[in-house]
């Protein structure tokens, strides 16, 4: 048994690849945005989670927008959520609501990403805050379009960070849902041609042995599924 593999035998899951609908997660966050700058004459309420909601009369056009999503409604349905008229009738935090509404298809959950073997490998990464992505950006060095590759994977592992958005909403949700990034499948598809061409090296400090590589390989299958199901890729971490 190599090191690595020792530690990824000791270290809990905690990181999961999932499908998802970009069209439809960016219709929902455009909404929750919306619902945080009201105007200080509407009235306001708190769901449970702390998350600050708009008016419960007069629904935005991002709420209206989204609420034009077939598949959307669907999904609130089959939750008992039925006609709300605002962001202050769906009780749910930010984080639950964009995960759960942003699901391909209008029911049921997607068909896994990867194997089994390969999930349980990434989603064990014994190193740092236990993120792959985390160690594939500290130790992959791009040959060319290095700026494009790095960005793609930030994406995919911070674009819900308090630096990119201002907040820690995504990454508070309720029974652990953390929110970390997602790529739409046009994004899915370049990294994965980007990564696929080899255009780039592991660095000479890598910690692990093959980690750089194995991780690169498994995000490769990983793109390369969703795309080909028309999805997009979201990070999420969970307890």
């Amino acid at each position: 048994m190599s090191e690595l593999e020792e530690w990824m035998a000791a270290t809990a899951p905690f990181h999961t690849f999932e499908a998802c609908d970009a069209t439809k997660l960016e219709l929902i966050m455009t909404m929750l945005a919306d619902a945080k700058t009201v105007p200080s004459t509407s009235p306001m309420t708190t769901s449970s989670s702390g998350n600050t909601q708009g008016d419960m009369k007069n629904p935005s056009s991002a709420f209206r927008a989204m609420m034009e999503n077939d598949e959307i409604v669907a999904r609130l349905e089959s939750q008992g959520v039925t006609s709300p008229e605002s962001r202050g009738e769906i009780d749910w935090d930010d984080a639950t609501l964009a995960w759960l509404c942003s699901l391909p298809g209008d029911g049921g959950l997607p068909e896994p990403l990867g194997n089994d073997k390969s999930r349980e490998r990434m989603g064990r990464f014994p190193w740092g805050d236990g993120n792959p992505l985390s160690y594939l950006l500290e130790y992959i060095t791009p040959f060319d379009a290095g700026e494009e590759i790095l960005s793609l994977i930030s994406e995919l592992a911070l674009r819900f960070s308090r630096e990119n958005i201002g907040h820690d909403n995504y990454r508070k949700g309720a029974g652990g849902i953390c929110m970390l990034g997602y790529l739409s499948a046009d994004e899915a598809r370049e990294l994965q041609q980007l990564l696929s061409r080899g255009k780039w090296a592991v660095g000479s400090d890598e910690v692990f042995d093959g980690g750089v590589r194995e991780i690169a390989k498994y995000l490769v299958i990983v793109l390369r599924q969703a795309f080909s199901r028309g999805n997009g890729v979201l990070l999420r971490a969970h307890s």
